[in-house]
C-alpha cells in the first residue's frame, strides 16, 4: 500500500511538471511582472530592470492594471512555447502573449465597463 502510494506520488509529479508547468509559468510570469508594477507605480525603475520585468509589454494597458485581478491561459501553441494568457482586471479584460514564459504584449480586448 505504502508502495503504490508512493509510485502514484511520483507519477503525479512527474505529469505535472511536465504538463501543468508549462501552464502555469506564464500565468505566473505575467502576475509577476503585474505585482511588480503595482509595486513600483510612480517610481523611477531602471531601464535595465524594466527590461528585465518586462514592463513595456503591459504599457498599453497600465491605466487598466488593478490590484484586484484574475488570470487564465486563453491560448496556447501545440508546444506550449507561445502562450496566451487573459487577464481580468477591475476595469477590462487584458490580452498577453508570451513566448517561453517571456511577456511581449499585452493589449486590452473588449470595452472596458
Amino acid at each position: 500500500m505504502l508502495v503504490t502510494m508512493v509510485l502514484m506520488a511520483i507519477c503525479g509529479s512527474i505529469v505535472d511538471g511536465l504538463n501543468n508547468e508549462k501552464l502555469r509559468s506564464p500565468v505566473d510570469a505575467v502576475n509577476l511582472t503585474t505585482q511588480f508594477m503595482l509595486d513600483h507605480q510612480g517610481q523611477d525603475i531602471d531601464p535595465a530592470v524594466s527590461r528585465r520585468m518586462h514592463l513595456g509589454a503591459l504599457r498599453t494597458v497600465e491605466e487598466l492594471v488593478s490590484p484586484d485581478r484574475r488570470f487564465i491561459i486563453s491560448g496556447y501553441d501545440q508546444y506550449l512555447e507561445q502562450v496566451q494568457v487573459l487577464a481580468r482586471f477591475d476595469k477590462a479584460w487584458v490580452e498577453c502573449e508570451l513566448v517561453v514564459n517571456q511577456l511581449i504584449r499585452c493589449e486590452q480586448v473588449g470595452l472596458p465597463r
